[in-house]
């Protein structure tokens, strides 16, 4: 069985737009975009549920080597974020999140550590940070940033949180996918465990500062669905559409069924995971599917 997304709107191009850049969404569950725009500058616009233009802010050089990231914070800030914070011995540590006010003002940058994969930001407006092994196995100061693999900021940039590794030992290799239930963060992780020598798949779930460490899982999958106990766990290593459906159990996921998506990887620009929504791009094309789609197409595992 697969499972179709269901095509929500097309984004409003804004006027004398050039070329439209990132898009993702926000703690709303809403679309934003960052456009170009002339002379340098850069649009970043957050839209309502059918694709039109709600606000913007507009602003010039962000400062960046690279645009990868973008995050709109519920206070009507924006944070932009390079993916890298390349080290040298004359300019130190690359400040690669800046935070942009809604007026376009530059209010304060700083370093979230190199090799980020994740962006998020939270209704109450904390900001997570997932990392791919760059960071974890690197030894210069921006990589040991994210060395823990996940990481939870201020709003104002201030490490507030980071996973320590459990009793057994184990560590984050990658942070493969995250999504935030609420202010509760669920990643699917690539672990290395001590103890056998070897990588395994597990989930972690983050709430407040308390987390818990779940077995099982997916290798290499791209995006994780959460409500509750309830999990989608999408892609693997070797196929990128299949979904594989669960819930939490007492420390281990506990696999309900699988369901396939009904979409060619190759025309999507973004894929974005909030809370229980997957929302996926084509350029200016955007479409969800929920959990419970997806929960509904399943194909259950026997036994």
């Amino acid at each position: 069985m697969s499972a179709t997304p269901t095509s929500r709107a097309t984004l409003q191009a804004p006027d004398h737009a050039l070329k439209l850049w990132l898009t993702t969404v926000g703690p709303d569950h809403a679309p934003a975009a960052v456009w170009a725009m002339p002379e340098g500058q850069i649009l970043l616009a957050s839209y309502d549920t059918g694709g039109a233009i709600s606000r913007t802010t507009t602003t010039s050089s962000t400062g960046l080597q690279t645009l990868d990231l973008v995050q709109p914070l519920p206070d009507g800030r924006w944070l932009l974020v390079d993916s890298r914070a390349p080290f040298s011995i004359i300019d130190g540590t690359a400040r690669n999140g800046v935070l942009v006010a809604w007026t376009g003002d530059h209010l304060a940058d700083e370093c979230l550590g190199d090799a980020i994969d994740h962006v998020f930001a939270s209704a109450g407006g904390s900001i997570w940070t997932g990392y791919w092994d760059e960071a974890t196995t690197g030894e210069t100061p921006a990589k040991m940033i994210g060395a823990s693999g996940l990481v939870r900021w201020s709003g104002q940039l201030e490490g507030e949180w980071s996973y320590d590794a459990p009793s057994d030992g184990s560590w984050i290799v990658n942070c493969d996918a995250l999504t935030l239930d609420g202010e509760r963060a669920v990643a699917c992780v690539e672990a290395y465990l001590p103890a056998s020598d070897e990588q395994a798949s597990r989930v972690i779930v983050v709430d407040g500062d308390t987390f818990t460490d779940y077995a099982g899982g997916v290798l290499e999958a791209w995006g994780v669905l959460a409500s509750g106990d309830e999990i989608a766990i999408l892609g693997s290593a070797d196929d990128d559409v299949l979904v594989t459906l669960g819930r939490l159990g007492d420390s281990e996921v506990v696999v309900s069924g699988t369901t396939r998506l009904d979409v060619d990887p190759d025309t999507l620009t973004a894929r974005v995971c909030r809370g229980d929504t997957l929302h996926l791009f084509e350029g200016d094309r955007w479409s969800t599917l929920t959990l419970a789609d997806l929960q509904a197409d399943r194909t259950a595992v026997a036994g």
